[in-house]
């Protein structure tokens, strides 16, 4: 995994990383401060974690296209120099920008690109393989949609990832006609969503309100 050195603007980027992680200054705030550090970065790593913050600032603040385009420009950095399209920090960019041109952005064609890029490059990890069923759901390719998200419950090991996948399986598997097994998907899901723990967000995600 190619590494990048972190210049000197860092230490200020750290701070502004831990005071939005804290919630200590109101959303607009957090994201002007982080406009102007990147503005400021010198160097890839200052302007991927600047971007990368930003795009999740804007994201839960339901400014989803700024959120995609703050995530593109990220990953655009990222392949000027090949040796850093192997690390997770891409990796988890291509999976956020395909999910939210999926789910938020309802542009399922030109999130499904992102979404196969990052499969291809963590095919075990149950959220990418989420993220990708879903893409093939909404661009209608049921049978890829339905052994995709099969393959991501089967691998899901967190009970929100389990939820999220079980639900999305159900809703793929009712588009492909197979009532019976959606109807399984969907129990599955709600016996996540009736869990105590407090990780699982089942109010909170479009799909499962429409249910």
């Amino acid at each position: 995994k190619g590494k990048m050195k972190a210049g000197p603007i860092n230490p200020l980027l750290e701070n502004w990383v831990l005071a939005r992680t804290r919630g200590d200054e109101e959303p607009a705030k957090v994201i002007e401060k982080g406009k102007a550090i990147l503005a400021r970065c010198k160097d890839a790593v200052c302007q991927v974690e600047a971007l990368r913050t930003l795009s999740a600032s804007y994201y839960t603040n339901d400014r989803f296209q700024e959120s995609a385009d703050a995530a593109l420009q990220a990953i655009k950095v990222l392949e000027q120099d090949p040796r850093h399209t192997s690390n997770t920090v891409y990796m988890e960019l291509l999976n956020n920008l395909a999910y939210t041109m999926i789910s938020q952005l309802d542009k399922p064609q030109e999130g499904l690109p992102y979404a196969e890029k990052a499969a291809e490059l963590m095919p075990d990890e149950p959220t990418v393989l989420d993220t990708l069923g879903w893409a093939y759901h909404k661009t209608k390719n049921s049978s890829k949609a339905v052994s995709t998200l099969e393959k991501s419950l089967q691998m899901a090991k967190k009970k929100n990832d389990g939820f999220i996948a079980a639900l999305h399986l159900g809703l793929a598997q009712l588009s492909a006609g197979d009532k019976a097994e959606a109807r399984r998907a969907l129990r599955k899901a709600d016996e996540y969503a009736s869990d105590p723990d407090p990780s699982i967000t089942a109010d909170e995600i479009p799909e499962y309100k429409m249910q």
